[in-house]
C-alpha cells in the first residue's frame, strides 16, 4: 500500500532519517518502497541490516558511483548502539554531502540526538506518523485481501488507531461474531509482542499506571507515584525520569506533540490495554490513579487546556467521584460536553438512577448527551428526559447561560415524545424572550446547541425553511468556536434534508464539509447517522443497488431518524428487495413509534408514504386507495401516489389534473415534484396529448438533471418511459439509459379499483360477521330481497359467485375494514 504522502517527506533527503516505532508500524515497508522509489529515480541505494556495525561503516565509506546521490538504508538499527559505531556514523555523514542515511528502529533511536548535536539536519518520523488515517483502512485491507465496511473501517481505527500491524493481526484473526471490532484479537498481539518488551514487573505495573492517566505530564506523575502513596513502592529506587526513559527506549512511549505539559504519549490502545490490565489486576492502584487525575486535570481547567476538561470528567467517573463530576458540569460541563464528546459520553452516559436523584445536574448533561450526536443510543437519554424537568431544573434570570441549556433539554424532552409542537413553542417562546447577547463563547456554544435542538423540532414538525434556518446558524455558532460535535451535527442534518428534498448539489457540498470537519479532532469519533442516510440517498438516486449499506445501521429503531431509515429503505425496496418483506418492515417499526407519529408529524407522512408506495407496488389498489382516503389529509405528502394510482388505473384525466395543480405547490419537494411533472407528461402521452407531454417532458428532465436523479425514470412503464424520453433532447448517457432500462420496474403498467357503492360494502361487511343473507337482512334490518340484490352486485364486481369466494377476493383487495377477520377456508 503506498504511502505517498510518507515517501515525499523522505524525499526531502535529510542527511539523516530516522524512522522509529514498535514492531509492525510499517517501518521496514515504507523504506524499502522509498529505495525503490529513489533507485529508480537513478540514485545509489545500499540496504545493509544495521545490527551489523561494519557493515553499515562499510556502506557509509564506500566510494560514490554515478548516482546523483548515495542512499544508505539501514534496517533494525535498534541493535546499532555502541557508542563509537555511533560517532563514526555521525562523522561520515557530515563528510559527504551526497550521502543520506535512512535507519529502520524499534526504539527512540540515539543517533537522532548525536547528529542534530553535530548540526546535521536530522528527521524523526516515529509511530503517530506511520499510522494510516481512517479513511485509509478500507484500502489497506483491500490490498490485504480483507473486503470490509467503510462503517467497519471506521469503527476498527476507532478502537486500533492506525497502526498497522495491528490493524493486520485484527483483520486476520478477529471473529465477525464476537469481535468485529479486533479489540480481542489486538490485545492478544499486545500481549504476545510488546508487553514482554518490559520484563520487570514493576516497571510493568508503573506503564499500566501511567497509560490510566491518558496523558503522560511529569506534574501529574509526581503525584501518582508520590513515595507517601499506595504506588511509591514501584520505583524501586529509580526515578521517575528513569523510568519514563526506559519506556520509551523500547518504544512502548513515544514523544507526545507539543501540548501543554504532556512529554510521551502510548501508541493507541496500547494505553488502553495497559489500562484495562490495571483495572483488572490492581483495582486499588486504578482507583488511586483516577481519583488522583481526576483532581490534577479538575484543578488545571481554569488554564482552558483542550484536553483537560474531556479528562478530567473521564477519571472522575472512572473513580466513582460524583461530587466532582456534578462540580464540573455545574462549572463547565456544557463546554466540556461539546468540545470534547467522546469523554463526555463515556463520563455521562448511563448514570444509576439513584445518583441521578442525588445530582440533578447530572440528568441534565445524560440529555445532552443523549441527543449529542446521531451516533448515540438515545434509549437511556429517553429515560432520563422523557418526563421534562427533574427537580434542580428551574431556569433563573441570573444564570441565563444554564436558562438556555435547560430549556434545550424541555424542547429535547418534547420531541422524544413526539410532541412537536409542545417542543416548538418551548423553543419560539424563548427565543422571545432571550436577552443574552452572542458575545461569549459560552453564550455562542449554548446557542448553538439551541439552534441545533429547535431546528430538529422544525425539521420533525415539516417546517423545512426553519429547520435550515436554525441549522445554517447552529453550525456557523458552532464553528466559530470549535465546537465539532454541534458543527458536524447540524451539517450532516442539513445534508439529509436536502438529499430527502431531491437538492443533490447542496447536499453533496454538505457532505463534502462534514468530511472536512470530521477528518480533525472527530476522526475517531463514529459516523454520524444523518450524513449516512444522506449519502446513500445521493447513492440511490444514481440507481446503486450498495446504497443499503448507507441505510443498514445498528440500532436504527432508536435513532431520531427512524422514519426517514424505514423510507430510504423502501426506495431501496421498490427498486432491488421485495416489497412484501419491506411492507412488513414498515409496520413492524410504525407499531414500535407510534408514540412518535402523531398525526401531521414527519414520521406519520413518511409511513403513511411508505405503505402507500408498497401497496401500489405490490399491485393491492384497493388497499392503496383505503390507506390513502384513511391517511393524513395534506394532499401534499401523498400526492403521488394519489397521482400514481390514478395513472396506473387509466384516469389520465384525473392524474393530470392532480399532478398539474400540485406539481409547482411551493411546499412541494424537488424530489416529489419530478414524479409529479413526469405522471403529467405520461398521462398527456396516454391520451395522445403528444405537444403537452413533449413539454412536460422536457422539465421533468431538466428537473431531473438538477437533483442528479435517475430514480423517477424507473417509475413509469418502461414503454412509456422511452417515448417520453424520445419526445425530447437529454444529457442521458449510454450507460445512464442502460441502467434505467436494466431495472426492474417498481409499479404495475395497468390495474383496476373495485369500487362498491356505499350499500354494497356495507353488505360486505356484514357477510363477515354472519354466514348466511338471511342473517345479514336481519342484521341491516332490510329485506332479504334488498341483501340478495346487493349481494350479486358484489359477486359480479368481485368476479365470484358465493360469499366464500366474496369474502376471499374481498379480503385480497383490502376491500374489508382494516382488522376485520379473514374468511375461514375450509
Amino acid at each position: 500500500m503506498p504511502r505517498t504522502a510518507l515517501l515525499n517527506r523522505l524525499d526531502a533527503l535529510a542527511p539523516v532519517t530516522v524512522v522509529q516505532g514498535l514492531c509492525g508500524c510499517g517501518k521496514t515497508t515504507l523504506a524499502a518502497q522509498w529505495a525503490q522509489r529513489r533507485h529508480a529515480e537513478g540514485d545509489e541505494v545500499r540496504w545493509v541490516d544495521a545490527a551489523d556495525a561494519d557493515a553499515i561503516l562499510t556502506a557509509l565509506r564506500a566510494p560514490g558511483g554515478s548516482g546523483r546521490h548515495r542512499i544508505v538504508v539501514g534496517d533494525n538499527a535498534h541493535h546499532l548502539g555502541d557508542p563509537t559505531v555511533l560517532a563514526r556514523i555521525v562523522a561520515a555523514v557530515a563528510a559527504d554531502p551526497r550521502l543520506h542515511l535512512l535507519l529502520c528502529s524499534r526504539i527512540d533511536h540515539p543517533l537522532a540526538r548525536l547528529s542534530e548535536d553535530a548540526g546535521i539536519e536530522t528527521v524523526v518520523l516515529a509511530g503517530r506518523h506511520l499510522n494510516i488515517s481512517a479513511g485509509g483502512v478500507q484500502a489497506f485491507a483491500g490490498s490485504w485481501g480483507h473486503e470490509i465496511t467503510d462503517e467497519h473501517a471506521h469503527r476498527l481505527h476507532g478502537e486500533l488507531g492506525g497502526w498497522l500491524g495491528l490493524l493486520r493481526w485484527a483483520l486476520d484473526h478477529a471473529d465477525s461474531h464476537y469481535d468485529s471490532s479486533g479489540r480481542q484479537a489486538a490485545t492478544q498481539y499486545l500481549q504476545a509482542n510488546i508487553l514482554p518488551l518490559i520484563t520487570d514487573r514493576d516497571a510493568l505495573v508503573s506503564a499500566m499506571m501511567i497509560g490510566a492517566t491518558g496523558y503522560v505530564s511529569m506534574a501529574l506523575l509526581v503525584r501518582v507515584f508520590d513515595c507517601d502513596g499506595p504506588a511509591g513502592h514501584l520505583l524501586g529506587g529509580r526515578t521517575l525520569t528513569e523510568l519514563i526513559d526506559g519506556l520509551t527506549r523500547h518504544g512502548i512511549l513515544e514523544p507526545a506533540h507539543a501540548s501543554a505539559g504532556a512529554i510521551r504519549r502510548f501508541p493507541t490502545f496500547l494505553g488502553t490495554l495497559l489500562t484495562d490490565l490495571l483495572e483488572a489486576d490492581h483495582p486499588a492502584l486504578a482507583q488511586h490513579v483516577h481519583a488522583t487525575a481526576a483532581e490534577w486535570f479538575a484543578a488545571q481547567l481554569p488554564m482552558e487546556t483542550d484536553e483537560f476538561g474531556g479528562l478530567a470528567v473521564v477519571h472522575a467517573r472512572a473513580a466513582g467521584d460524583w461530587d466532582r463530576l456534578a462540580e464540573i458540569w455545574r462549572e463547565r460541563g456544557f463546554s466540556v460536553t461539546i468540545r470534547h464528546p467522546e469523554h463526555a459520553r463515556e463520563a455521562y452516559s448511563d448514570i444509576p438512577d439513584h445518583r441521578l436523584a442525588d445530582h440533578p445536574e447530572l440528568a441534565l448533561a445524560a440529555s445532552v448527551i443523549s441527543t449529542l450526536d446521531a451516533g448515540l443510543d438515545r434509549r437511556r437519554g429517553r429515560t432520563v428526559i422523557g418526563t421534562g424537568r427533574p427537580p434542580g431544573w428551574a431556569m433563573t434570570a441570573a444564570s441565563p447561560a444554564a436558562g438556555i441549556v435547560e430549556t434545550t433539554a424541555e424542547v429535547i424532552a418534547a420531541r422524544h415524545r413526539g410532541d412537536v409542537v409542545e417542543a416548538l413553542r418551548l423553543a419560539s417562546e424563548f427565543s422571545a424572550a432571550d436577552l443574552e447577547p452572542r458575545s461569549s463563547e459560552n453564550s455562542l456554544l449554548a446557542h448553538a446547541w439551541f439552534d441545533l435542538q429547535w431546528a430538529l423540532a422544525s425539521f420533525a414538525a415539516q417546517d423545512t425553511p426553519h429547520a435550515v434556518r436554525h441549522l445554517s446558524a447552529a453550525a456557523h455558532s458552532a464553528h466559530t468556536v470549535r465546537a465539532e460535535a454541534i458543527e458536524s451535527a447540524a451539517t450532516a442534518q442539513l445534508a439529509l434534508i436536502n438529499a430527502v428534498a431531491g437538492y443533490a448539489r447542496s447536499a453533496a457540498k454538505r457532505l463534502d464539509e462534514l468530511r472536512t470537519i470530521e477528518s480533525g479532532r472527530l476522526r475517531r469519533r463514529p459516523r454520524i447517522h444523518a450524513g449516512r442516510i444522506a449519502e446513500g440517498l445521493l447513492r440511490l438516486d444514481r440507481l446503486d443497488p450498495g446504497a443499503l449499506e448507507c441505510f443498514d445501521i445498528a440500532g436504527a429503531d432508536d435513532l431520531e431518524e427512524w422514519a426517514i431509515i424505514a423510507w430510504a429503505r423502501t426506495q431501496h425496496a421498490l427498486l432491488f428487495d421485495d416489497p412484501m418483506i419491506a411492507l412488513t418492515e414498515v409496520n413492524r417499526v410504525a407499531f414500535l413509534h407510534q408514540q412518535t407519529s402523531r398525526a401531521g408529524s414527519r414520521n406519520r407522512r413518511l409511513i403513511d408514504r411508505c405503505i402507500a408506495d408498497l401497496y401500489l407496488a405490490l399491485g393491492e389498489l384497493n388497499r392503496a386507495q383505503r390507506h390513502l382516503d384513511d391517511a393524513d389529509p395534506d394532499r401534499r405528502t401523498l400526492g403521488v401516489p394519489r397521482t400514481r394510482l390514478a395513472f396506473i388505473c387509466g384516469d389520465y384525466p384525473g392524474a393530470r389534473s392532480t399532478a398539474a395543480t400540485l406539481a409547482w405547490d411551493p411546499e412541494v419537494s424537488l424530489r416529489d415534484r419530478i414524479d409529479l411533472v413526469l405522471l403529467k407528461a405520461a398521462s398527456a402521452h396516454e391520451m395522445g396529448d403528444i405537444d403537452t407531454a413533449r413539454l412536460t417532458m422536457a422539465r421533468a428532465v431538466s428537473l431531473a438533471a438538477s437533483a442528479n436523479t435517475l430514480m423517477p425514470y424507473t417509475a413509469l412503464p418502461r414503454d412509456v418511459c422511452r417515448a417520453l424520453l424520445a419526445l425530447v433532447d437529454h444529457d442521458l448517457g449510454e450507460r445512464d439509459l442502460s441502467l434505467i432500462d436494466a431495472h426492474r420496474q417498481p409499479y404495475p403498467d395497468h390495474g383496476e379499483l373495485v369500487v362498491l357503492s356505499a350499500r354494497e360494502a356495507v353488505v360486505l361487511g356484514a357477510m363477515v360477521e354472519h354466514e348466511t343473507l338471511a342473517e345479514v337482512a336481519d342484521a341491516l334490518v332490510v329485506s332479504p330481497n334488498t341483501v340478495k340484490k346487493q349481494a350479486r352486485a358484489v359477486y359480479a364486481k368481485l368476479g365470484v359467485h358465493d360469499r366464500q369466494a366474496a369474502l376471499l377476493e374481498a379480503h385480497r383487495l383490502g376491500l374489508l375494514p382494516e382488522g376485520a377477520p379473514g374468511p375461514e377456508v375450509t
